[in-house]
């Protein structure tokens, strides 16, 4: 896998995780919008309701107050004592607790006093004529119940009083369109009567409107009992949810911070990996590729930790150029030499095939002249002038191995005329005959250098046949071969007496 590929996945990679990222931020911060707006409903829900008990709890004070105090407890034991007691102390507090109106009551029913504000007809007392029994009942102490009345809705407490088992007060609150306008500026919500509902928050907590950012009010149910404890009617609070636009409008804000940061972040890493990495790379590759310097001349400017790669990489091709060099010169140094060994080599095998075996011919000559020197002055006439002959032939060779150029012979006679003269000069002392049969359209063939070797060849062939084996008789045959006919047959016998190859040990 390459390295911009590589580099391509972990961009992908780095994109997918900031995506994700992004989407668990969002869904955070819903979650805890979400919570916020829940907690202040719920906030919101018990600050209705702790305001709805204040206002409620007047009226409780003034039934305890009242059914704690010595002297109403002593006038209701006698009231026939002080008639005005009642109008001159107890009236006067109504006011002051908000109250509508009273009644002191025996627990039969018989009503002692009753009064209510100015402006209010005297009503009935607030006790079903049929649950009247109950106040007669030990455990009962006190009760608070709502019930209809020619005024309207009644809050009513009951209470009994201290000290005394059948001796009870009421109390009354009108819950008219004014009290529910008190209710209502007090906790800041639109306070209403309604039928009968389940009570709590639930509808708080439960989205109503269709504006997915507007949250549904708050709605608070208070269940208000009758005397037998049923819920006849409910007071419902509505209060505007609290504004959480700010709220909303801060998160758009920080995730479009987020967004807007994360792609700048991620492309400004994948600009700077393909300028910085990349693209660099892509110099030093092609300049690898193309043995060349001219790609990362850019790099070669720059001041990065690529810049030292690319002066190894050109010092590595001046060294690869001067190797290069060295390598050529010592092939070069080495072909000569090859080739002056190889001329040794040659001039070495002519002169031991060619000069040596003149000059072995030459002595044999003079040897065979000697013997005849004192009785046959004519054959050593002739045999000194034969090796005279060998002599000037050898002199020449060694003047054409020394210019390098071949001898002039073998360009101007016959293959059958070389041989011949060839085997003339080697046996001076006239000791061996020579059967010749040389096909010339064979040897024409041969370029002048081939013949050279092959006549240096026969000259060594003879040469040990008569100086080593004493062979008196020689046969050569030079023919085409039968089988290839670009090939030639050579073919040398003599009938020396040869020697035994294991036996030797020299030559």
């Amino acid at each position: 896998m390459s390295i911009k590929l590589r580099l391509a996945l972990l961009l992908g990679l780095l994109l997918l995780v900031f995506v994700f990222c992004l989407f668990a931020l969002r869904a955070l911060a819903s979650r805890q919008l979400a919570e916020a707006i829940a907690g202040a409903r719920r906030d919101d829900a018990a600050l209705l309701g702790n305001w709805l008990d204040l206002r409620t709890a007047s009226l409780r004070r003034f039934t305890d107050d009242a059914a704690a105090w010595p002297r109403l407890a002593a006038y209701a034991a006698t009231p026939d004592r002080i008639p005005d007691w009642p109008k001159e102390e107890l009236d006067p507090l109504l006011a002051s607790y908000g109250v509508d109106a009273i009644w002191l009551a025996r627990g039969d029913g018989s009503v002692l006093h009753t009064t209510s504000r100015q402006g209010l007809p005297t009503l009935p007392l607030p006790v079903p004529s049929d649950r009247v029994a109950e106040l007669a009942a030990p455990t009962t102490v006190d009760r608070a119940y709502f019930q209809d009345s020619p005024v309207g809705l009644l809050e009513i407490r009951s209470v009994r009083l201290l000290g005394s088992e059948t001796l009870w007060l009421f109390a009354a609150r009108r819950w008219d369109e004014a009290h529910l306008a008190r209710l209502g500026d007090l906790t800041d919500s639109t306070a209403a009567l309604t039928a009968p509902e389940a009570a709590g928050i639930a509808d708080a907590l439960r989205q109503t409107s269709d504006d997915p950012d507007q949250p549904a009010p708050i709605v608070v149910l208070r269940p208000l009992s009758g005397w037998d404890g049923e819920t006849f009617r409910t007071l419902r609070l509505v209060k505007s949810a609290p504004d959480i636009s700010f709220r909303v409008e801060a998160d758009e804000l920080k995730t479009r911070v987020f967004l807007f940061f994360g792609l700048c972040l991620i492309a400004s890493l994948a600009v700077s990996l393909h300028q910085w990495v990349l693209r660099p790379l892509g110099w030093i590759t092609d300049s690898l590729a193309r043995h060349d310097t001219t790609p990362i001349q850019p790099l070669l400017q720059a001041k990065t930790e690529l810049t030292r790669v690319a002066r190894l990489i050109v010092t590595s091709f001046e060294h690869r150029e001067e190797l290069r060099r060295e390598v050529s010169e010592r092939r070069h140094a080495e072909a000569e030499l090859q080739r002056t060994l190889e001329e040794r080599a040659r001039l070495g095998r002519d002169l031991h095939d060619g000069v040596i075996q003149s000059i072995y011919a030459a002595g044999l000559g003079l040897a065979a002249a000697r013997k005849k020197l004192g009785g046959d002055p004519a054959a050593t006439e002739r045999h000194l002038a034969q090796v005279a002959a060998v002599l000037n032939d050898t002199i020449r060779d060694v003047r054409d191995f020394i210019t390098g150029l071949e001898p002039e012979s073998l360009r101007d006679a016959t293959f059958t005329h070389n041989v011949s003269r060839l085997f003339a000069t080697m046996n001076a002392s006239d000791s061996a005959t020579l059967d010749l049969a040389v096909d010339e359209s064979v040897a024409e063939r041969f370029p002048t250098p081939l013949r050279t070797e092959i006549l240096l060849l026969l000259r060594e062939s003879i040469s040990n046949a008569l100086r080593h084996g004493g062979a008196e008789h020689l046969t050569i045959r030079l023919s085409a071969d039968p089988v290839d006919p670009r090939a030639a047959n050579l073919e040398i016998v003599d009938n020396g007496a040869g020697f035994d190859p294991v036996v030797a040990r020299r030559g």
